[in-house]
């Protein structure tokens, strides 16, 4: 972002959250099977943009590590540009979309990211709490088919769900905590300024 306009207030999320990472994605309606997808907040800058500011009243973050998160070592900054910033799409939206360049770039004609507009109501629930999950465990012939509840989480939010599964119970800790951080940034964003 070129912020040469003067100061842009900004608040760090976890770099979890900035599209390099995959977790399962289980259907919703419980047909078919999980899918590897790269999981990541919208952000407002699209592909050759010139990296100007869209919309000086936005919301800025920073990616910034979960240990730097969980600690405190990185709060709410103020730049002239000295920080790589990033800013949100609005509404608020968590996309996900699939890993692989190829069926990326044939889905982007078919829809191929998929958005959920996320607000400081939605919430995340761990386990198999959700209808969709459920649904795939009660269809499973066989308990292995299904992913452990520790590896499960969801985000709720008013419109839908995404249900997403973790390779390891370090990993999906670590997602539900980037994931509740972000919807208490979210919330401190309807509050006011930082």
């Amino acid at each position: 972002i070129d912020v040469s306009g003067g100061p842009v207030h900004s608040r760090p999320i976890s770099s979890l959250l900035d599209g390099t990472r995959t977790l399962w994605r289980l259907p919703y309606n419980g047909k078919g099977g999980a899918q590897k997808r790269l999981v990541y907040v919208g952000l407002e800058i699209e592909k050759g943009s010139s990296g100007t500011l869209k919309s000086p009243g936005g919301a800025f973050v920073e990616f910034v590590s979960l240990t730097d998160l969980i600690s405190g070592g990185a709060g709410p900054g103020q730049t002239h540009g000295s920080r790589k910033m990033f800013q949100l799409k609005s509404p608020v939206v968590l996309c996900w979309r699939s890993p692989d360049k190829e069926s990326a770039a044939s889905s982007e004609q078919h829809g191929g990211e998929r958005e959920l507009v996320v607000t400081s109501t939605a919430h995340v629930v761990r386990g198999h709490a959700t209808p969709a999950f459920q649904k795939l465990v009660q269809k499973a012939a066989s308990p292995s088919l299904v992913p452990r509840p520790e590896l499960c989480f969801s985000l709720i939010a008013s419109t839908r769900t995404v249900d997403l599964a973790a390779e390891s119970v370090a990993e999906a800790e670590a997602w539900t905590t980037a994931l509740q951080h972000f919807l208490q940034t979210l919330r401190m964003w309807e509050q006011g300024p930082a």
